[in-house]
Formats: structure tokens, C-alpha cells, sequence
């Protein structure tokens, strides 16, 4: 019956989206923080090699770190499912072992969160042959460091916090209360990392969760040519931190047996005494009731706020949205603490404008991936419930529904960058550092940042509604951004068609100064260009099921009103007027060499 179990639920995390979509991040993220430049994730690796086993084991910890949020995921669901699905009852009323039970369900989840760490093992791995990396920068192929890290940070790490959430699902049945958990484990880490110093280092090394206290302790002084060649030995201070905590992870392991209660008791207690109290009813007469119905615009309005607030919540309740906003959040903090000590080589204090431009690199990843996931999601999500042809009955014009949709996913990511911010600020806090300018923070991450973010919203919809499904809306979305990176290195660099802003820079002493003209006309441009694909959203709305080009167009001449022309033209008008404007500007009366791309 064991392997029953742990067939089921393996076949069940094996059909899931989640495991999928996770995978491709991980792979992409340490991918990218591995061959790309740009993207950092962790403390910046000075001027060893890009695949020497110090970068590689320091590479898998941070893998092992990140997995902690899949494990969540997975583990603590394996547990609560049941419960949540109803089908409890099922599994209880079988002659099913316990033990068969409990831990058949931990190993198959268990495996997943593996599964994660090795997606971003090969992501770090694949990264070291891609062709564009600096031959003098690159060591000869060590597949030793792979293994070492996976048996020293990447299997122990998986199996303390898998263990440790396990448990907790068990005897709170509450996923919530799972991830409060994770978030203590990262407190504690970050905590920990605070007090390396030579007389508290010791116990700290053997009080961090993960290992990397010990890893970072006994490779402080080792040169340059011992980080490229050199392997750790587990011994020491990482040997007596790994056994103490896989002994902590397997007593957790073992308390979820005898606190896993196998019963519905705590979901009848109540049902019980309800069903003792005695309810007294009496004879009532109906009466009739008489509604008037509104079809004004303050009922829009109204039907607009109610459907945006379930179009935010159907997002920020889902369990890969919150991994990916802790993952991005864990990405702020760790380059926080990695970069901004080491900033082309020199140290520096860690100043609003400094966060925003970490923010602006390291966080965009988690922004984009919501941003193509959710943006594709939101639009089918009546159509996977089986409810759009109420929906669509219903007496509410279409930008009642295409206003929801956009500013649910455009509220979420304003969400998403308050998270941000209170993370920096966090950081800033920590490190002594009290000079801190929230309006920068502001105006910087709601309105410098973002305004590429909102047009690639309205994008996303826009491919949603004319190619009617959301698999090719991500699909372009994801062609788009390639493309879009790779028009400058062939020559097309221009911001007019590639849509790419003027980058607003930003001086301590003169603010955004000059800077500031060519930034709001370029947004004023996207504005206009987001705005004639809104109205075409709008003639393209899918409403019935009858979804052929021909029933489209009869559709789109019902929709073309006078007011629909005549903004039409106006957008169109003003947005031609205004990329003349700055074309003259950057082409002709200005060197486009000059511009920041």
C-alpha cells in the first residue's frame, strides 16, 4: 500500500502546472544569474571563475535556499489537500496503514521539491558552455562540485524544511501557517548571517539551517587560485551543522506520525454540536419583493470595483503567486547583501537611489513572470469554470470587464512593488542605514519602473483576445521581450518601434534633472500606443461562443460607435504627432548615439 501512495501522488504533482511552471523558472533564473551579467543572485563572486567550485557550491546553496519555497508548496499541500478536496473521507474509511499513508504522501512530495533544486542545478550547469561567456573567466568542467553541492547543501537542506513543513501542515492543516513557517526559517538565516563575527561565529554556524554559514567560515581566507581549484571537505564546522540539522529535520519527520490524527475529528466537532442544537422554526409567509434595477454608470462603476477585487484576489490567494513574490523578495535581500559591497569593487552605502536600481534589476524577473502567467490566466479563468456564457449574459458593458481584468493584474504588480520597497527598506534598516527617502521609492518603483510593466499588461490582452488562447498570448509575450533584447545587437535600436523607454537617471545631487523631458514624452508615447490596443481590445471582446472571424467582424462593425471612432482617430492622431516629435528629436536635430537605450 506504501508504494499505492506514492504512486498517487507522484501521478498527481506529475499533472500539475505548478511543477512545470516552477521548473522553468528555476532553470531560467540560475540560468540567467550564471551567464548573464545582468541578473545577480547572491553575493557578487569577485574575480574567480564563473564555474570554479567556489561559484558553483555557493550557486547550489542559494538553489537549495530558493527550493524551500516549492517545498512549501508541495509538502504542506500533500497534507492539506485531502481536507480542502473533501476526500478525506475516502482515504480514512480504507484499510490504509498509517505509516503507508503519512509517509507515502511526504516521499512523493518530497521528490518534487527535488525535482526544483535540479532545475536549477541544470540551469547553473548549462550556463557554463553558453558562448558568449569570457574564456578567461571559465575553468575546465568539474562535475565533483555538482555532486558535492547536491549531498551537502541541496538533499539536506531539501529534507530539513521539507520535514519541518510537513509537520507543521500536519498539525495546523493550514498552508498559511506553513508558509509564516518559511518565513521564520529565512528570518532566522538572515539573522544568523548578522553575527559572524570570531566569537559568535561558532554557534552560528551551527544554528544556520541551510549550511552556508560554515561554507562561507571555512572558505573566508582561501585565495583566488584555491577558490578556482579547490573542493571543501565536509568536516569540521559544515560536517557538525549538516548532522545537527538532518537529526532536527528527521525529529520533525518523526513527530508527524503520531500528531497526524488519520480522522476527522476536528473538521465534526462543530458539525456535531450543530447538529445537537435544536432549531425552532415557525410558519412564515412569503411576501414579495419589488427591486428596481439600475443600469446607470454608478452601477458600472460599482460592478467594475467588485470584479477588480476578484480579479486581485483570484491572483495574490494562488500558491505560485506567492512563491514567486518570496522568491523575488529573497532575490532583493540576497544582492542586497552581496552587491551592494562590492559595486565595481567598492563598497557603498546602501541609499534609496542604490535599492531602486537593485530592485529594478533583481525583482523584474518574478514582476515579468506574473506579469505572462497571470495576465494569460485572468482571461480564461470563466472559461475554465464554466461560467462565461453567464458572465457574458450579463447586463454590464465591455470595459466593465476589460478595466477589471488590466487593473487586477496592474494592482498586483503595484502590490508586488510595496513588497519590494518595505524589503529595502528592511535591508536599509538592518544595515544601519536611516537616511531613507520614500517618496524616491514611490515615484521610482510606481512610476519610472513600471511603465514599460503596464503596456506589456494591455499587450498581453491584446494577443489574448485575438488569438483567443492564452497559451499563445504567453508564448508572444515571452517572443516579445527575446525580441525586443535582441533588436539593438542587430542594429534596430531606436526606442519608437522597440518600445523601450529613455532610462530616467537619477542623481543624488541633481534628482532626475534633465533627464526627466525625454522620459515623460516616451511614456506619453506608450500611453497613446497602449491605449489604440485597448480599443481594440474593446472591438475584439470576446462575448458568446460563437468565436469564427466572420461573427468577429459582424461584431466589431456593431461596436464601431461614434464615440469608438473618434477616439480611434484621436489616439492615432496624437500618437503619430508624438513619435514625429521624438524622432526629430532623436534622429534629426539630436545624435540617437547620445540617447540612453
Amino acid at each position: 500500500m506504501f508504494f499505492d501512495i506514492l504512486k498517487f501522488e507522484l501521478n498527481y504533482h506529475r499533472k500539475q502546472n505548478l511543477i512545470y511552471i516552477l521548473s522553468g523558472v528555476f532553470f531560467l533564473i540560475f540560468f540567467l544569474g550564471t551567464a548573464s551579467p545582468n541578473v545577480q543572485i547572491g553575493g557578487a563572486i569577485g574575480n574567480i571563475n564563473i564555474n570554479s567550485p567556489f561559484a558553483v557550491l555557493s550557486s547550489l546553496a542559494a538553489v537549495s535556499i530558493f527550493s524551500m519555497f516549492g517545498a512549501v508548496a508541495f509538502n504542506a499541500n500533500s497534507v492539506v489537500r485531502d481536507f480542502e478536496l473533501k476526500t478525506a473521507e475516502l482515504f480514512f474509511s480504507r484499510p490504509i496503514p498509517k505509516f503507508d499513508y503519512v509517509y507515502g504522501r511526504f516521499i512523493g512530495s518530497f521528490f518534487y521539491s527535488f525535482v526544483l533544486f535540479l532545475a536549477g542545478m541544470f540551469g547553473v550547469m548549462v550556463a557554463e558552455f553558453m558562448p558568449w561567456l569570457d574564456e578567461e573567466r571559465l575553468g575546465a568542467f568539474n562535475g565533483a562540485s555538482y555532486l558535492f553541492g547536491t549531498l551537502a547543501f541541496g538533499l539536506p537542506n531539501l529534507f530539513i524544511v521539507s520535514s519541518i513543513f510537513f509537520c507543521v501542515a500536519t498539525v495546523t492543516r493550514n498552508m498559511m501557517a506553513t508558509y509564516v513557517t518559511a518565513i521564520v526559517l529565512l528570518m532566522l538565516y538572515f539573522g544568523l548571517g548578522t553575527f559572524t563575527e570570531k566569537d559568535t561565529v561558532a554557534l552560528t554556524s551551527i544554528l544556520d539551517p541551510f549550511g552556508t554559514i560554515p561554507f562561507g567560515e571555512l572558505t573566508r581566507y582561501w585565495t583566488v587560485f584555491e577558490k578556482n581549484g579547490q573542493m571543501p571537505l565536509m568536516e569540521g564546522a559544515i560536517l557538525l551543522n549538516r548532522v545537527v540539522w538532518l537529526a532536527v529535520g528527521f525529529a520533525f519527520l518523526a513527530l508527524a506520525y503520531p500528531l497526524f490524527p488519520f480522522s476527522l475529528e476536528r473538521g465534526t466537532k462543530s458539525k456535531k454540536k450543530a447538529s445537537e442544537t435544536i432549531i425552532e422554526t415557525s410558519i412564515f409567509k412569503l411576501k414579495r419583493v419589488e427591486v428596481t434595477q439600475t443600469f446607470d454608470f454608478t452601477s458600472q462603476v460599482a460592478q467594475y470595483l467588485s470584479q477588480t477585487r476578484l480579479e486581485i484576489l483570484n491572483i495574490v490567494r494562488s500558491v505560485p503567486f506567492i512563491i514567486l513574490l518570496l522568491f523575488g523578495l529573497l532575490q532583493i535581500v540576497f544582492a542586497a547583501a552581496g552587491n551592494l559591497g562590492n559595486i565595481s569593487g567598492t563598497s557603498v552605502y546602501p541609499s534609496t537611489p542604490a535599492l531602486l536600481r537593485l530592485i529594478n534589476g533583481a525583482f523584474s524577473f518574478p514582476i515579468i513572470l506574473v506579469l505572462i502567467y497571470y495576465s494569460a490566466e485572468l482571461m480564461v479563468r470563466e472559461r475554465s469554470v464554466k461560467v462565461n456564457e453567464i458572465m457574458d449574459a450579463l447586463p454590464f458593458p465591455n470595459w466593465v470587464m476589460i478595466s477589471a481584468k488590466i487593473s487586477g493584474i496592474v494592482l498586483v504588480m503595484v502590490c508586488m512593488m510595496f513588497a519590494a520597497m518595505l524589503a529595502a527598506v528592511g535591508v536599509q534598516i538592518w544595515k544601519e542605514f536611516y537616511d531613507i527617502d520614500v517618496s524616491a521609492y514611490l515615484v521610482g518603483l510606481l512610476f519610472f519602473f513600471q511603465i514599460p510593466i503596464y503596456l506589456m499588461i494591455v499587450l498581453s490582452v491584446f494577443f489574448y483576445v485575438v488569438f483567443r488562447s492564452k497559451y499563445i498570448a504567453m508564448f508572444l509575450m515571452v517572443a516579445y521581450l527575446i525580441v525586443n533584447q535582441a533588436l539593438p545587437a542587430l542594429g534596430f535600436e531606436h526606442n519608437l518601434y522597440r518600445m523601450s523607454q529613455a532610462r530616467a537617471l537619477y542623481s543624488d545631487f541633481t534628482g532626475f534633472g534633465h533627464n526627466l523631458t525625454p522620459y515623460l514624452w516616451q511614456s506619453f508615447y506608450m500611453a497613446l500606443f497602449a491605449g489604440l490596443l485597448i480599443m481594440i481590445i474593446h472591438l475584439l471582446w470576446p462575448r458568446g461562443t460563437e468565436d469564427d472571424w466572420a461573427n468577429r467582424l459582424k461584431v466589431v462593425r456593431q461596436r464601431m460607435t461614434k464615440p469608438v471612432v473618434v477616439s480611434i482617430w484621436g489616439l492615432s492622431t496624437l500618437f503619430v504627432l508624438v513619435g514625429g516629435f521624438i524622432f526629430y528629436n532623436t534622429t534629426i536635430l539630436n545624435d540617437l548615439s547620445l540617447i540612453h537605450i
